[in-house]
């Protein structure tokens, strides 16, 4: 099984791209103004959760693979772990598809965006809506292009992961959606509900970005006035340029 651990290698570097995109490289403190509710609160909360949740995807794929190789068959750990997968697919857990690498290089691409906008903001950068004593217009780099780049980086890396966690040679279509099968050889029930909550999240997430982007164009524009309103003649974009 030659591609198992390039395999195992990738997913174990989407997942870290996930967490740190998504861990707050900057927190308000109690000097700054914060714009907070309470869906922006259960926004931060579900961000640990899926942080925890793909942790988890990705240690029982890796033990599903890779524990057949170190385990001996008829141990009790044998027998422990193959409750892990229940009922397997036909799929080959070393297969890496197109679609999985396209995910990979989606995820990639998210995250050095999304950690180049981390750069040009420091402090600035915190997952709430924050004004700070010291708030800058920052116009650089990314934002010179769009004004909403963070959010756009986002979106990019959550479609790579959803190709990464849905094509064959993975735990969730490999054991986890056969296991819970109707009888009618496609995913059960369980599974599809798993696919499906994270592609709705994943709208959910999108459209509350675009909602909350307008909010901080609302805020910047009361704090920066016409220095705000020069900046989005420039840049006239939130999220994709000539787009949107």
């Amino acid at each position: 099984m030659p591609f198992v651990p390039l395999r195992l290698v990738l997913l174990g570097v989407v997942v870290i791209e996930h967490h740190i995109s998504f861990t707050p490289p900057a927190k308000a403190t109690n000097d700054d103004q914060v714009h907070g509710s309470t869906a922006e609160w259960l926004w931060m909360l579900m961000l640990k959760i899926l942080n925890l949740i793909m942790w988890m995807i990705f240690t029982i794929e890796a033990t599903v693979v890779l524990a057949p190789h170190v385990i001996n068959p008829s141990s009790t750990l044998s027998h422990v772990l193959h409750e892990l997968c229940l009922s397997p697919s036909s799929e080959n857990f070393s297969d890496i598809s197109p679609l999985f690498l396209v995910g990979v290089s989606l995820s990639t691409l998210g995250t050095s965006l999304r950690i180049a906008c981390f750069r040009s903001l420091g402090p600035l950068f915190t997952f709430t809506h924050t004004t700070r004593a010291s708030h800058q217009l920052v116009s650089t780099g990314s934002y010179a292009i769009v004004r909403h780049p963070g959010y756009t980086a986002a979106v990019i890396l959550r479609i790579g992961l959803l190709f990464c966690l849905f094509t064959r040679g993975g735990w969730l279509l490999g054991c986890l959606m056969p296991a819970f099968s109707d009888g009618g050889g496609g995913s059960g029930l369980l599974g599809r509900v798993v696919q499906r909550m994270l592609v709705v999240w994943s709208v959910v997430e999108a459209f509350a970005m675009i909602l909350r982007a307008r909010r901080e164009d609302d805020s910047l524009h009361r704090r920066f006035g016409t220095k705000w309103e020069e900046y989005a003649r420039r840049v006239p974009y939130r999220f994709i340029p000539c787009v949107i």
